[in-house]
């Protein structure tokens, strides 16, 4: 239930089951009051942080000074604590921040295929779920998605439903801000409102550290091989996947800090509706397992979850 969002005295202290369909139509925009006759409808930014945990955010509680910019930004904005994510993998988890709607209940998730079966197996978004892009639209919302998973978030798998333009690239975060903050500048009836949904892939596997010689497809398919199939402990090995991931976060914050920089010097950060999240975890040996989609532990559902109204 949106309800659940209602604001207390503490912006630290609540519970979600993140339906942004609500929040970005402005339904549960954290207490925020209504906005006056004929003021101009916000601007509304959404920016999934694949494969990000809550406790990789200084913020809340991950190493200090890691994440300077999203941690600024926290500071302005209402801080949920007790956030998690309706599945531990990208498919579903985007579709129910799209929708409001459990994966059980929107269907966009994983299916067992039988002899021959050849592809993805995943069920597409259904179109008589109306997404927030589509509601947004229909609003007179200018749409536009910059997305970096060309897996689960490519066209054809209903995810793209009501955006005017939906640009997916496997690239870095610099190259997303600046396809994000292009859009901004050149898109069409410039005058119209904007939503636009922002997707960062720095922090999923093999993990953008920025550093030649550290290969996070060998240091992951290791740890697998050492907890998942000898069943034995992650240790050292674990750890220092996790110190990778961590680097991976860090240089995802500067590029989230260069976007929302940008937001300000256009004039539009100040009454925008922005919410920050992730659309899953990472698990480095916890529990018997690696990266994630493979269970509902803590290390890969509970995520971040920011919101400037």
């Amino acid at each position: 239930s949106h309800r659940s969002l209602r604001p207390v005295a503490s912006c630290s202290a609540m519970r979600s089951a993140l339906p942004f369909a609500f929040l970005a139509l402005g339904l549960a925009a954290c207490g925020g009051a209504p906005a006056p006759a004929g003021a101009a409808p916000p601007t509304v930014v959404l920016i999934s942080l694949d494969t990000v945990r809550a406790d990789n955010l200084s913020t809340y509680g991950g190493p200090e000074g890691a994440t300077p910019n999203l941690d600024r930004f926290a500071a302005r904005a209402t801080r949920y604590l007790s956030s998690y994510s309706a599945a531990p993998w990208t498919m579903p988890s985007h579709a129910s921040m799209f929708t409001g709607l459990f994966p059980f209940e929107h269907g966009a998730h994983s299916f067992l295929p039988g002899p021959g079966h050849r592809g993805d197996n995943v069920f597409a978004l259904h179109p008589r779920f109306e997404t927030v892009a589509e509601a947004l639209a229909a609003e007179g919302y200018a749409t536009c998605g910059v997305v970096s998973n060309t897996v689960y978030l490519r066209p054809g798998l209903g995810l793209d439903a009501g955006f005017q333009r939906w640009d997916v690239r496997r690239e870095g975060g610099a190259a997303v801000t600046a396809r994000a903050l292009d859009w901004i500048d050149r898109r069409a009836g410039g005058d119209r409102p904007a939503f636009l949904f922002v997707n960062y892939m720095d922090a999923h596997r093999p993990y953008a550290t920025g550093a030649p010689d550290e290969d996070g497809h060998a240091a992951l398919d290791g740890l697998i091989e050492r907890v998942m199939v000898t069943g034995e402990p992650g240790g050292d090995v674990g750890r220092g996947v996790r110190a990778l991931h961590q680097t991976a976060v860090t240089r995802l914050d500067v590029e989230v800090g260069v976007l929302l920089d940008g937001l300000q010097a256009r004039g539009l950060l100040e009454d925008a509706l922005v919410v920050i999240t992730s659309d899953h975890g990472e698990a480095f040996g916890g529990h018997g397992l690696v990266e994630h989609s493979k269970d509902v532990y803590e290390d890969l559902v509970r995520v971040p979850l920011l919101v400037k109204a």
